[in-house]
């Protein structure tokens, strides 16, 4: 019997943070990711400095956070959300926390892997360039889940810095991953 209420206790958490999580992403604009806009001459992009708070806090709430492969979290749709509102901008500034020796790699890994799968064309090239950055990471997770980036974003315009990653690389199950995604990119690139 303690069992099954153990059970039913889990099963009732779960389907809690599953609701939390399809509302955070239904609404967009929420007040938590609102950025103030600056008011210097009529200027209504996001103000740099409030972006780079906002990525931060995001940031810092998710050092406790533990990610499950294929699943949202609160920090992944505050990345998605970012990004998808802020576009190359946002990304900059995430790019910058995956590189910070105060970020935790899961931490990092997970921002990575959030930044290859969305779909915001716009912001496509500076996410390429950051994962491509991420692929020089000092932490093999980091530069893991860059591979995974790159791979859902599909861009053979990372087959350089992924070659190049592969000729560093020193784990070898790292290396064979990288290599799949470089001839995964590469295929498609030739049927294209």
């Amino acid at each position: 019997m303690a069992v099954q209420n153990q059970i039913t206790s889990l099963t009732l958490e779960k389907a809690k943070r599953d609701r939390e999580l399809r509302n955070l992403k239904s609404t967009p604009g929420s007040p938590e990711f609102s950025i103030p806009k600056s008011a210097v001459d009529g200027d209504t992009r996001p103000n740099q400095i409030d972006l780079a708070a906002k990525a931060q806090q995001l940031f810092l709430d998710a050092r406790e956070e533990w990610f499950e492969a294929g699943m949202d979290s609160p920090f992944s749709i505050g990345v998605e959300r970012m990004i998808l509102e802020f576009g190359s901008l946002a990304v900059d500034q995430i790019g910058t926390l995956v590189f910070s020796r105060q970020t935790p790699d899961h931490v990092a890994a997970e921002a990575a892997k959030t930044m290859g799968n969305i779909d915001h064309p716009s912001s496509s090239e500076a996410r390429r360039v950051s994962l491509e950055k991420a692929l020089c990471s000092e932490s093999h997770h980091v530069r893991d889940a860059a591979g995974l980036g790159l791979d859902s974003m599909n861009d053979p315009l990372a087959v350089p810095a992924l070659s190049r990653a592969i000729g560093i690389e020193h784990f070898p199950s790292l290396k064979a991953d990288l290599q799949a995604v470089l001839n995964h990119l590469m295929s498609d690139a030739g049927a294209s």
